[in-house]
């Protein structure tokens, strides 16, 4: 029993911490984002998924997949975690050089082709993957 309380904590906090990233990011998105936020995002991100942006930014798409994966993150994460990528992407104007956004987009893309092929779907994350699709040919 003790071991589910822990694990069922774990999950809810991962929770929390992708819904405050996420309302960091759309603020960032509505006034622009300095270094220091991003920094500060990446480090949120490090807590919960064990990556910062760097981290994901410099890893192939594979790695980063195999890296999630050995987390034990589920699929709810890794759909968050697109979506996560696909917001990040749309502030490229304010991303420092080392975090592109096409990077960013191949990789939410790379997630969501594998959730695909899990057959697991997500209606926020065919719509993330629809935009960064989009986005990816804009760019």
């Amino acid at each position: 029993m003790a071991n589910y309380d822990i694990v069922e904590k774990a999950i809810e906090s991962l929770g929390i911490l992708f819904r405050k990233l996420l309302s960091k990011i759309m603020l960032l998105k509505e006034y622009g984002a300095t270094n220091t936020q991003i920094a500060e995002i990446g480090d949120l991100m490090k807590s919960g998924i064990g990556l910062n942006l760097l981290d994901i930014a410099n890893l192939s798409n594979e790695a980063f997949l195999t890296t999630l994966l050995e987390r034990k993150l589920k699929a709810a994460d890794l759909s968050n975690i697109i979506i996560l990528l696909v917001e990040l992407a749309k502030l490229k104007n304010s991303l420092p050089p080392e975090y592109n956004s096409n990077q960013l987009l191949s990789k939410a893309l790379f997630l969501g082709d594998y959730l695909t092929n899990q057959k697991i779907a997500y209606f926020e994350n065919i719509a993330a993957l629809d935009e960064a699709r989009r986005l990816v040919e804009v760019i």
